[in-house]
């Protein structure tokens, strides 16, 4: 009768031990508390200078024929 109570009493252990690591490892950690939403009139202003817009070359002119070079003379 004893093995049989020890079997028992190593079997709640053991049921013990697994649903508390169950517990922890299904705890959800607390959730992030999101930063207070700044009005856009309220927000210090960093906006970036902005950049100047590439120059391409005249586009018209680019696909005009073009004299070649005059060769030694």
């Amino acid at each position: 009768m004893s093995k049989s109570v020890l079997i028992i009493v190593i079997a709640v252990i053991a049921a013990a031990a697994g649903g508390g690591a169950y517990h922890v490892l299904t705890q959800q950690q607390p959730a992030a508390v999101a930063p207070p939403i700044t009005p856009p009139h309220e927000l210090p202003n960093t906006a970036s200078p902005q950049k100047p817009a590439p120059d391409h070359g005249s586009f018209q002119n680019r696909f005009q024929p073009s004299m070649p070079p005059a060769e030694g003379k």
